[in-house]
């Protein structure tokens, strides 16, 4: 369940611009503290992520999940374009619209909502397609296409450039873990 969030957040909510900021990109970190359920230990990706027509997006992640967590587990999203004004990094949050963007939702509803791609990230692992995960290690390398055909290239161009996203999980006013990505998105 852990890989669905970051995949989610980072590959269907990341919709950028072609604006250089001075953040490390791509680039990720383990914000969970030293009681974190969830432990990433490596992510690789892309640089830029090349979303088009045509292209899976390839990502691999190794993390652990030390044990069970509760399916209503509520997950914050928070996302934002990174823009360069006047020598500034302007960030601009990208809204949460239909579970995609700056999000808050239990574990179970992300599930839902993006079934195909989370299971497609269980599977990789070697893990059941259920909500909530199992406690294990999950190595997962994912090649998922995302299905961007509706939108007119002229509105996908305004998407591209670096996102910069956080996400948290959270029972019961305990952090079960905490993840920071930067990474560049292309439309092509």
């Amino acid at each position: 369940m852990f890989f669905y969030v970051i995949f989610v957040c980072f590959l269907i909510s990341t919709v950028q611009v072609e604006a250089k900021s001075k953040i490390k990109i791509p680039s990720w970190e383990d914000c969970g503290g030293r009681d974190a359920i969830i432990k990433v230990h490596k992510i690789d990706l892309d640089n830029p992520i090349r979303i088009g027509r045509e292209d899976p997006i390839r990502i691999s992640v190794n993390a652990t999940q030390a044990t069970p967590i509760s399916g209503d587990s509520v997950v914050t999203i928070k996302i934002n374009k990174n823009l360069r004004v006047l020598g500034q990094n302007l960030p601009i949050w990208v809204p949460c619209l239909n579970g995609i963007g700056s999000c808050t939702m239990t574990l179970c509803e992300i599930f839902k909502i993006h079934r195909k791609l989370v299971c497609a990230i269980l599977e990789s692992a070697n893990q059941e397609c259920k909500c909530p995960s199992e406690p294990g290690d999950y190595v997962a390398n994912v090649n998922y296409q995302l299905n961007f055909g509706l939108f007119p290239p002229a509105l996908l161009a305004i998407g591209n450039g670096d996102y910069s996203m956080s996400m948290k999980i959270n029972h019961e006013d305990k952090e079960l873990a905490c993840m920071k990505v930067n990474v560049g998105v292309k439309f092509v």
